[in-house]
C-alpha cells in the first residue's frame, strides 16, 4: 500500500506502475485466501479424526471397566462422558491451536521473506 501511495504522489509514475503493484496486492491477498481455507480445511480434518480417536479410546476404556466399577460410576455419568463435553470441547479446541501454528508458520515464511527481498 505504501509503494502505491507513493507512485501516486511522483509526477512521472504511469500508470502501469500503480496497476502493477495493486496486481502485486492482490495477488498476496488471494494467496493469503487459499492458504487460509488450506489451513482450515486441515486442521477440521484432523480435528475431527483427533475427536473420533478419543472418543473410541474412552469408550474402550470404559467397556474394559469392571462391574464394580462401572457401578461406583453412574451408567448416566459413563454416557455423558463419551458424548458431551469431555471429548466433543476437545477437538474444535485442537483445531484451533493447528490453525495458529500453520497461520504462525505463514506469518513467519512472508517475514524472512520481505527480510530478505531488503
Amino acid at each position: 500500500m505504501a509503494r502505491i501511495t507513493l507512485l501516486i504522489q511522483e509526477r512521472e509514475t504511469e500508470l502501469f506502475e500503480i496497476i502493477k503493484s495493486g496486481l502485486v496486492m492482490l495477488l498476496f491477498a488471494a494467496g493469503s485466501l487459499a492458504c487460509a481455507c488450506v489451513v482450515t480445511v486441515c486442521a477440521a480434518s484432523i480435528s475431527s479424526s483427533f475427536g473420533g480417536s478419543l472418543r473410541e479410546k474412552l469408550f474402550c476404556k470404559i467397556m474394559s471397566f469392571s462391574m464394580e466399577e462401572v457401578s461406583h460410576f453412574s451408567t448416566a455419568s459413563l454416557i455423558t462422558r463419551t458424548t458431551n463435553a469431555d471429548t466433543v470441547d476437545k477437538a474444535p479446541l485442537f483445531a484451533n491451536m493447528l490453525a495458529f501454528v500453520q497461520y504462525a508458520t505463514q506469518i513467519v515464511t512472508a517475514i524472512v521473506m520481505k527480510n530478505l527481498k531488503t
